[in-house]
């Protein structure tokens, strides 16, 4: 009788925290597997993060950038080429109507329904949102 109560306290335990897992799993391939695009999210002010995976202009490989669309411009913050602090700067794309497109530090880039980050059709890095 006791072992056949504490295979059934095991069996709802096992049932319990199996249910906890799939449902997180669930909720985690949803929002990972682009629930909502990625324009969307970028134009209604979400933050994301920028990684140059190139040199370029002033980005070096590796550099990172937070990015954010405020009140029409992009704010990004990070370290650029030659300084060694971050610094927060503001830009309007120059280029409007292509909705997959944002600036950092004035410079205009594409984005793929990847997330790469594309200059001149080339993948230059990516970008994650938060």
């Amino acid at each position: 009788m006791r072992n056949q109560k504490i295979k059934e306290t095991i069996m709802f335990k096992v049932k319990k925290y199996f249910i906890y897992f799939t449902t997180g799993l669930m909720l985690l391939l949803i929002l990972g597997c682009g629930g909502v695009n990625t324009t969307e999210e970028i134009s209604a002010g979400k933050p994301f993060t920028v990684f140059f995976d190139v040199d370029y202009d002033v980005f070096s490989k590796g550099s990172t950038f937070e990015v954010q669309l405020k009140n029409g411009k992009f704010e990004a913050t990070g370290i650029h080429k030659g300084r060694t602090s971050p610094e927060t700067s503001s830009y309007v794309l120059t280029k409007s109507g292509n909705p997959n497109r944002i600036s950092v530090w004035g410079a205009e880039f594409q984005y793929d329904k990847d997330n790469h980050l594309l200059l001149n059709n080339k993948i230059i890095g990516r970008l994650v949102i938060k």
